[in-house]
This record gives structure tokens, sequence and C-alpha cells, in this order.
């Protein structure tokens, strides 16, 4: 015997198939983003570090690569990222 949806089962299910599917673009068009960036800052001849944001579950995360070390950091906060930088300073005085 076959259940049988009915319309709103059916709109939820829709629903939710687009939340999963919108999630998985978006994580996947951060992912993308932050290969790109990495590879302008491998490829820029500056030694200054490069940082960038991302947007990951509705929030802004941080990212940054150090040419210099060849050290980078993903998706932390702004505090973790002041961290790491501070600490790429006093590395490199």
């Amino acid at each position: 015997m076959k259940s049988q949806l009915n319309w709103n089962d059916a709109q939820n299910s829709e629903t939710a198939t687009s939340q999963i599917f919108q999630k998985t673009q978006h994580s996947l068009v951060t992912k993308l983003n932050n290969v790109w960036q990495k590879a302008i800052a491998f490829l820029n001849p500056s030694f200054e570090p490069r940082v960038w944001p991302s947007q990951e579950a509705g929030q802004t995360t941080w990212n940054a690569y150090d040419p210099s070390t060849r050290i980078s950091i993903e998706q932390v906060s702004a505090q973790e990222l002041r961290a790491w930088l501070e600490e790429l300073h006093y590395q490199n005085i």
C-alpha cells in the first residue's frame, strides 16, 4: 500500500530539498572563492599578508595567506585573525 503525500508534505519536501541545495551551493561557492583568493595571493609578488572575508552560515569569517611563510588561516573570527597577524608580525621581527 502506497502512502500518499498531501500538498503540504510535498511543499515541505521541496522546500527542504531547495534549502539543502542552496547550502551546498553556497558552501561550494565559498570554497571556490577561498581557492581563488589563495591563488591570487600566491601569484601576487607582494610579501604582505593577504586577507579576505567569506560568508559561512550567514556570518562573516576571515581568511588570510602569508606569502613569506606560505601559511594560511581559514574561516576564523576577526579576533582570531588579529592574533594570527600579530603572531606573524612578531615572528618576522
